[in-house]
């Protein structure tokens, strides 16, 4: 789950690394793009799993989500990487 206030921010670097990957393609810096992203030398991976590793990265505004399927409380991940969520309790009918 990313907020209204995040997504925009999110979409803007996801784009610009994506980009940036693109043209180092295009102009025959791959190995080097690699090398300065993953910070080792190149190594077997295709570009749709980088174009993901680049996705995955510029993700730093995405929480946990999840429903009880007994009660179906709401809980939300207060930040990533945590393991500490807040409780939403539906409201009755």
């Amino acid at each position: 789950m990313i907020s209204d206030a995040d997504f925009d921010e999110f979409c803007v670097r996801r784009t610009a690394a994506v980009d940036a990957f693109l043209v180092a393609v295009r102009d025959g810096r791959r190995d080097e793009w690699i090398t300065e992203f993953y910070g080792r030398p190149p190594f077997g991976i295709s570009d749709g799993s980088i174009i993901d590793d680049i996705i995955t990265r510029a993700d730093e505004f995405s929480v946990g989500i999840t429903i009880c399927p007994e009660c179906g409380r709401l809980y939300r991940q207060r930040e990533q990487e945590t393991n500490e969520w807040d409780c939403y309790v539906p409201e009755p009918e």
